[in-house]
């Protein structure tokens, strides 16, 4: 169910849109409108010598062909995305938002597959390969998501997120070893695929790979060139070739393996290493075939990481006339600018074009969050949108059971006062890896529109789990329209007995609001059921709720529990701390957290409410995303 892990372990970039003259210049992804049917597509365009985005280009600097012939480029636009140093502070950066949503701009997507299949006890390589995905993670913009799995071991590997501490979790459990069986450029491949298939989004690929994987004997002096009977990493890599001609996924290769310093045997061969030379050809195909880029023969490669970005912090979606008709036949889309100092990617794509509701329609290329029904909603890699959704998981404690609590709200759209509205709402539960479902639940649920109007309708659910990590999924469908929409969320659930200092979920709590439905759920866990809600009036009171715990293996200690709300900016605009005696955890329990967010004496803007607790050299961390209106 989950698409990158199914995709990984186990279409081209051209979108049918109606198209109007006038340039957006900043995500969402531009929406272009009239009563003419064009075809929309969104390329690349670098220096060929510093690989830097070439600005300000005019619909006159394209020449579109399709099978030869010209096709009139009826708009453009120059879309930039803001970077990480445009977002907000640092400690915004970090904190992923607490509640889900389907309601966030387009985003780029990043795939990052780190090659732990090959290499050994090498440090190095092992320190080097998390210094470049760390460096990856820090460069990703305000809207971005990114996924992080492994060619050998992906017990650890995380689904497409924009949570930055799920993000480093996964990374830091880079362990390259060598290990015989397993094919690094299939998940490779399978990467490219799963990234191809989801046209309107930005993609890029990463590959970090220890050492080199295959030999030149392999492959012989033509990479893609070789044989039916040549062995399986062969057939991935044409594969990957293939793949290049139909979806532009931009490849970049980055070996860890640092300057090769040449052997006593390399010496007595002439200073050249066959099998070291294969691996930097096997690099640069790739990224050359794909209009990515390698990074190799270095010992500081994660300095390169900048560059990825600056190449993918632009672009332009320009939308042409087709001459040719909407038959279902492949052609050959190609793109040109007219300065010899351009390099455009994708330069030559494989299209093919039928009718469909909306004009011309490339591919099956669909807008983002364009799926409709249940299953469709649940099985989109991202969240979707036409149902607008809201999710808090607050993992709790619960004392003497193996297994622990998850307090669940789910914020429906809200509905005029006195109206009537019936959904489906399906909750499906998976493994940290997603591969094993491991609960199932609908619920029809009948929303009578509260007077005054919400704008979010709560419902409250629970779910008792052992610690570990869990994959959710809930989507919703309005059963009048047959519309849905999904949300995802990573559930992390600690071991609140065994670890020796954690911190509950937070729940957040208002007076004056519309009460939750399914409340009584959460009756024994909480005195108030959690709400969706993080935006606020400065009239409005708003309390939070955590439990601090320490482990019943081993003597409790006093415990310091700071609380701050920083600003925009990251600085401190309210802060209280209290030390929790040690006494208090005597009996095993938790200690419960309260505070009050002193909205009346904040402004207008976004704000992160933090809780840390330190017991000795223990620490643990949540923070909260929240605004003011």
């Amino acid at each position: 169910m989950l698409n990158v892990y199914r995709v990984l372990l186990a279409s081209a970039c051209v979108a049918s849109v109606s198209v109007a003259a006038g340039a957006v210049q900043q995500q969402p992804t531009p929406q272009f409108r009239t009563g003419v049917d064009l075809t929309r597509v969104e390329i690349t365009v670098l220096h060929r010598d510093t690989r830097k985005p070439i600005p300000g280009l005019t619909a006159e600097d394209f020449v579109i062909k399709v099978d030869g012939d010209v096709q009139r480029v009826a708009t453009l636009a120059e879309v930039k995305v803001p970077s990480a140093r445009e977002a907000a502070a640092p400690g915004f950066a970090e904190a992923a938002h607490d509640v889900a949503g389907n309601d966030r701009p387009s985003p780029r997507l990043f795939v990052i597959v780190m090659n732990d299949a090959a290499g050994g006890s090498d440090s190095f390589n092992r320190r080097t390969g998390i210094r470049i995905a760390h460096r990856l993670i820090d460069g990703l913009g305000p809207h971005d998501r990114a996924a992080v799995v492994f060619a050998r071991d992906n017990r650890n590997a995380q689904d497409l997120t924009a949570d930055r501490t799920l993000l480093r979790r996964a990374v830091d459990q880079f362990n390259p070893m060598g290990t015989v069986g397993i094919k690094p450029f299939e998940v490779l491949r399978r990467a490219q695929q799963f990234l191809s298939d989801m046209p309107g989004y930005r993609r890029a690929l990463v590959f970090i790979s220890p050492v080199a994987t295959v030999s030149l004997q392999t492959f012989g002096p033509n990479l893609f060139g070789i044989d039916e009977d040549a062995e399986a990493d062969g057939r991935e890599l044409r594969a990957i070739a293939t793949g290049a001609r139909i979806g532009h996924v931009p490849i970049y290769m980055f070996s860890t393996h640092g300057l090769h310093a040449p052997t006593a045997q390399d010496i007595r061969r002439g200073g050249r290493n066959a099998g070291y030379e294969a691996h930097l050809e096997i690099f640069r195909t790739i990224a050359d075939l794909t209009g990515g880029r390698t990074v190799a023969a270095n010992n500081a490669p994660a300095q390169l990481v900048p560059a990825v970005f600056e190449e993918l912090a632009s672009y332009y979606a320009l939308a042409y006339e087709n001459t040719y008709p909407p038959d279902g036949r492949r052609r050959w889309l190609q793109i040109q600018v007219k300065r010899r100092d351009a390099m455009v990617m994708p330069s030559r794509v494989l299209i093919r074009a039928t009718r469909s509701a909306g004009g011309v329609k490339a591919d099956a290329a669909l807008e983002p969050g364009r799926e409709s029904g249940l299953a469709e909603a649940l099985a989109a890699p991202l969240p979707s949108g036409d149902v607008p959704l809201r999710l808090s998981s607050v993992p709790l404690a619960v004392p003497g059971k193996r297994e622990q609590a998850v307090a669940l709200t789910l914020g429906l759209p809200g509905v005029p006062a006195g109206a009537k509205e019936e959904l489906r709402v399906r909750l499906m539960l998976f493994d940290g890896e997603g591969r094993r479902e491991i609960l199932g639940q609908t619920h029809d649920v009948k929303v009578t529109g509260p007077d005054p109007p919400s704008e979010w309708n709560e419902m409250a659910m629970r779910m008792d789990l052992r610690p570990g990590r869990y994959q959710l999924r809930i989507a919703a469908e309005r059963l009048s329209t047959s519309k849905a929409g999904s949300v995802h969320a990573t559930v992390i659930i600690p071991d609140f007995a065994g670890d020796a200092l954690s911190l509950s979920g937070v729940a957040i709590g208002r007076t004056a609001s519309a009460p939750v439905g399914g409340r009584e759920a959460l009756a024994d866990l909480l005195p108030f059921a959690p709400t969706v809600a993080r935006m606020f009036a400065s009239g409005d009171r708003v309390g939070a709720l955590l439990r601090v715990h320490q482990s019943a293996r081993r003597p409790a200690q006093p415990v310091v529990m700071e609380t701050d709300v920083l600003d925009a900016a990251g600085a401190v605009v309210h802060s209280g701390s209290r030390t929790i005696r040690a006494e208090a955890f005597a009996e095993g329990s938790g200690v419960e957290h309260r505070v009050e967010l002193p909205l009346a004496t904040l402004t207008a803007g976004d704000y992160l409410l933090r809780f840390v607790a330190m017991a000795g050299e223990a620490r643990a961390q949540r923070d909260v995303r929240f605004s003011v209106k």
